[in-house]
């Protein structure tokens, strides 16, 4: 919670989408109003992952029914990893929701873009076998294209009306695991962006706490926070150090909690993923595949990329912000402190020496060259794939 400059009344952050998003995903039960409500929501919840968990029986079925067809395999198997981070994420949101509810409680963004992505990807999977199903004229066909993914039962599924249940429920399985993914995504991005923001307003407050640039921007104060005036000088700077060095501490352990939260997403996010990347890059590439089957795997490999690419590019952000520190608090014009003040400062700016980062579990900082790292890591596998092939 945070004051309005020059008002009295709290500026609660705007996580309205972001709830919406991940109530739908049933993994964010309300809070308070009748038992009804509550128990009912988690009757929801149950039938969200009991639709996830038939979809994925679904693909395990098909992958050993069509073991010998290494490109249905590999579409499934590819399938089956991205969903099962998205039933993963799924329970430790879950099981670390007041972490997390501490975490949101300034969070101040919203997911369109998310949103967009993945509900695009969810239409071309959705939309591309309507389309070439018209022109099956074998159950063989209708098996292979007729469905959002592959998928097999022991029984005659191609046939109206089985056909059109079994069809809804695929898309039903493929549209909440896919809402789960970019919803919970969007939320950790938009923590990541809020904590970048933070430090932002960190290296503002330390370039200008020894000038006078404060004293006529004292609403201009981090959330949360109430400044005492101070008539001398000399106090004043003391105070506003304090101030920052609060302020530091504050971020540093929402970093902590940040990275407590997303680790163990991110480690194994960026595993499945490299794997995902280089064997459907492989598989598609050496099989020769048709139109139907590139255009939904460049689709799904563009989701998988910009997956990759957001939650490296706003870690950057954060590592970014926090290397500033130490010039930001050397560009104060210091020169006119007393040497007590001068003390605490340089205590201060060897604290902020040490950079804030994001970590997947302690194997990787989440940068920017992280992502870099991750691409060519996947095109290695995917080169070492194709070597192995060869000979």
């Amino acid at each position: 919670m945070s004051k309005l400059p020059g008002a009295g009344r709290p500026a609660l952050t705007d996580l309205r989408l972001q709830q919406k998003a991940l109530r739908v995903a049933g993994v964010w039960a309300p809070t308070g109003g009748k038992a009804s409500l509550v128990y009912g929501y988690g009757a929801y919840s149950g039938l969200v992952v009991l639709s996830v968990v038939v979809f994925l029986a679904s693909q395990l079925s098909a992958m050993l029914h069509f073991w010998g067809d290494i490109l249905s395999v590999t579409t499934n198997a590819c399938v089956t990893f991205t969903y099962t981070m998205s039933t993963f994420k799924f329970i430790v949101l879950l099981k670390m929701r007041p972490l997390t509810n501490k975490l949101i409680e300034e969070l101040d963004r919203c997911m369109e873009m998310q949103l967009f992505v993945g509900v695009s990807i969810y239409v071309v999977w959705e939309v591309v076998p309507l389309l070439r199903v018209q022109s099956c004229s074998s159950t063989e066909c209708r098996i292979q294209s007729g469905f959002p993914a592959l998928v097999w039962y022991p029984f005659s599924f191609t046939e109206t009306p089985l056909y059109q249940v079994v069809f809804a429920v695929v898309s039903t399985g493929l549209f909440y695991g896919c809402f789960i993914s970019v919803s919970l995504d969007g939320a950790f991005c938009s923590l990541m962006i809020y904590v970048a923001g933070h430090l932002r307003f960190l290296n503002f407050m330390a370039r200008n706490m020894c000038s006078g640039e404060q004293n006529g921007s004292r609403n201009r104060t981090p959330p949360g926070r109430h400044v005492t005036p101070a008539t001398d000088p000399e106090e004043q700077m003391r105070s506003r150090l304090r101030e920052c060095v609060r302020y530091h501490n504050d971020i540093e352990r929402l970093i902590q909690r940040l990275s407590t939260l997303v680790g163990p997403i991110m480690l194994g996010q960026f595993l499945a993923d490299m794997i995902t990347v280089s064997v459907s890059a492989f598989v598609t590439t050496t099989l020769k595949a048709d139109s139907g089957w590139l255009f939904k795997y460049g689709s799904y490999l563009s989701g998988i990329a910009e997956q990759m690419f957001l939650y490296c590019w706003f870690g950057d952000e954060i590592l970014a912000e926090s290397e500033r520190l130490q010039v930001s608090v050397y560009s104060c014009d210091w020169t006119g402190g007393s040497p007590r003040f001068l003390r605490e400062l340089r205590i201060f700016q060897c604290r902020t020496g040490r950079p804030l980062l994001l970590t997947a579990s302690k194997f990787y900082t989440i940068t920017r060259e992280t992502f870099l790292l991750l691409i060519n890591a996947s095109y290695s596998y995917f080169a070492l794939l194709n070597q192995l092939n060869s000979n």
